[in-house]
């Protein structure tokens, strides 16, 4: 079961340890954290996540979000500060993406699907800096569920989490950001919105999340095969393993 962490001013932050693999093991408190955006916190509670032993953030969003809000260890002194975007503006520019970009997908899981292809050096890149950072490492984008929803799958799949589980950890996210759901679907009603386009786009169903893991197993063969084909090499994926996975005795 997740570790929810409760820190003022960061919401939908939660502990990736303690959930079940396929071949017996658990993973490990104190190696990976999600959360929402991390800006505006005060000392106070940039200490408390420095407390919890994060010593590295990466930052998922594009960098026109930086500017709207920043993090708030950019510039710090004692946690690494990695911006890590999934798409970045210059891929977004790109005829590629924005032929994703244009279409709408009435399922959640097919857009993300459409990232596996084409943000390949993105997703390694991320996935390299998790597996190689030292300490805990907490990963965010703005409301942690999509882009951050995406690396976790990726994450548990890697170290053999089951897709039943993935999916709860997706869900989980509902409660996390249901305070900005709220505000968005007032100011969404209020400038004459689609609804049903809007609604898909705020729910974190645990069925999204199962069927982009059964696309990623269909298409690649399973999140760490998919992985391998972004450059992630066999010896990350067996140092993953190890530090994130432990054995009950």
């Amino acid at each position: 079961m997740a570790y929810q962490l409760n820190i003022d001013g960061v919401y939908n932050m939660r502990d990736l340890g303690g959930y079940p693999t396929a071949d017996g093991g658990v993973t490990r408190r104190g190696v990976f954290v999600r959360s929402g955006v991390l800006t505006e916190l005060s000392p106070a509670a940039q200490q408390q996540i420095i407390d919890y032993g994060i010593t590295t953030i990466i930052d998922l969003r594009n960098e026109d979000e930086l500017v709207l809000t920043p993090n708030s260890f950019t510039d710090s002194t004692v946690v690494r500060y990695h911006h890590l975007p999934i798409v970045g503006q210059e891929l977004a520019a790109t005829d590629r993406w924005q032929s994703v970009a244009s279409i709408y997908y009435p399922e959640l899981h097919d857009y993300y699907a459409q990232h596996l292809p084409i943000c390949t050096e993105k997703i390694s890149a991320i996935m390299s800096a998790l597996i190689d950072s030292p300490d805990a490492v907490l990963f965010h984008c703005y409301a942690g569920k999509d882009r951050t929803g995406m690396i976790t799958g990726l994450l548990l799949g890697a170290v053999g989490v089951p897709d039943a589980i993935i999916g709860e950890d997706y869900a989980l996210t509902g409660a996390g950001i249901a305070h900005l759901v709220t505000t968005w679907r007032e100011n969404a009603i209020k400038n004459g919105d689609d609804m049903a386009i809007f609604e898909r786009g705020v729910a974190s169903k645990a069925e999204t999340m199962l069927e982009l893991m059964r696309h990623i197993r269909q298409n690649y063969g399973g999140a760490a095969e998919y992985l391998r084909t972004v450059g992630i090499t066999d010896e990350q994926i067996a140092r993953l393993r190890a530090r994130f996975v432990e054995y009950p005795r």
